[in-house]
Formats: C-alpha cells, sequence, structure tokens
C-alpha cells in the first residue's frame, strides 16, 4: 500500500518493458505479444492469483519457456518488491492512475545494471 513502492514498481513495469506483453490498465499489449506462444497474462487477473511471494519469485527468476525474463539479476530486493506492490495494484487501477504513476516515476529511481547505458543510441549508416 505504500505510494512510493507502487511509483517505483510502475516506473520499472514501463522502463523494463512489462506494459509490451502485459498491458496495463486502458492499454493492449503491443502487436507481437498477441502471437507469443504462450500468451503473457493480463496481470490485472493473473495477479489475483499469486501471493506476493510468488510473484517476486516469478519477478526474480522468470519463467522458463515463455517470454518472462528474470529481473533477479538486475534489480535489487527493494526493486523487486517495488514491482510486486505495483502489479497488486493493478486490478483496481484506473488508466488514469496508471498514466499518473508512471508518468511521474519517468527519470528517476531506475537500477542502472553494470555496464548497462542509458545514454542515446548511435545512429548507423
Amino acid at each position: 500500500d505504500d505510494p512510493e513502492m507502487i511509483h517505483t514498481g510502475g516506473h520499472h513495469y514501463k522502463e523494463e518493458g512489462c506494459v509490451a506483453c502485459h498491458g496495463g490498465p486502458g492499454i493492449s499489449p503491443a502487436e507481437f505479444a498477441k502471437n507469443m506462444q504462450p500468451l503473457p497474462p493480463d496481470l490485472t487477473r493473473a495477479a489475483a492469483t499469486l501471493n506476493d511471494t510468488e510473484l517476486y519469485w516469478v519477478l526474480q527468476n522468470g519463467i522458463k519457456m515463455t517470454g518472462m525474463p528474470a529481473f533477479g539479476p538486475t534489480h535489487n530486493e527493494e526493486e523487486l518488491w517495488a514491482m510486486v506492490a505495483f502489479v497488486r495494484r493493478l486490478p483496481e487501477m484506473s488508466q488514469s492512475e496508471y498514466e499518473k504513476i508512471t508518468e511521474a516515476s519517468e527519470g528517476g529511481g531506475h537500477h542502472q545494471a553494470e555496464g548497462e547505458d542509458h545514454g542515446a543510441t548511435a545512429t548507423r549508416k
């Protein structure tokens, strides 16, 4: 229920591309995600079937033979729990609340993995 954790988790959800596969309140998954096998679950429904520890485990370890990556190697325990807090809130979140949380969090608090460069991408000729 901590608003700061939910905002941090929302930032990671958007920054790491979770919304592309899982969608969000009022936001459909990207076209490529609709062709994934198995389909990424709609977290507004799927989150209700897992407890917090199970959500944390999935985020930390990923799920083999799916497109769900492991975020444990690039995110610390606090960041993973923030992502759990955000996912836990998704079922009751409106589209405007989702947009407010993810926009308000932009630019701050992102964990940068060693060797990860978030600078401008080079253009190739």
